[in-house]
């Protein structure tokens, strides 16, 4: 094999490992996220813990505090279009009782951001899913 044919083969397989890597570093390939609400500063008292899991497909909001005040997630769902991007919110139904609310997107459809609230005002940023 020559040197140019050597280079132009070389220079094909790292392209074509460089799109694999891009493509598995995307959403879909990152972490799940964990994020809560706090009633005071970072170290005290849990109101909310919302989750985004399986790829960026399930959402969760389980309410911590069994203090009568509901909590609910905002949060924004993309198809790989910015233009066609929507909107939902879930609640955890029961309380702070066992169990959480939650909500997958449609196929094709990945979690990008999303809010933590309770039902006296309290929220928090938004985090990215």
């Amino acid at each position: 094999m020559s040197v140019k044919k050597f280079a132009v083969r070389a220079g094909l397989v790292a392209a074509a490992s460089t799109t694999v890597l891009a493509t598995l570093a995307g959403p879909a390939a990152a972490h799940d996220v964990q994020k809560f609400l706090y009633s005071g500063g970072m170290t005290c008292c849990t109101l909310a813990e919302a989750n985004v899991k399986n790829s960026h497909t399930l959402i969760t909001i389980c309410d911590r505090a069994a203090d009568n005040i509901g909590v609910y997630v905002e949060f924004y769902f993309y198809n790989g279009r910015w233009d066609i991007t929507d909107y939902a919110t879930v609640s955890d139904g029961n309380g702070s009782a066992s169990g959480c609310g939650g909500y997958t997107v449609p196929s094709g459809y990945q979690i990008t951001k999303f809010k933590i609230h309770d039902r006296n005002g309290k929220a928090s940023a938004w985090f990215t899913a």
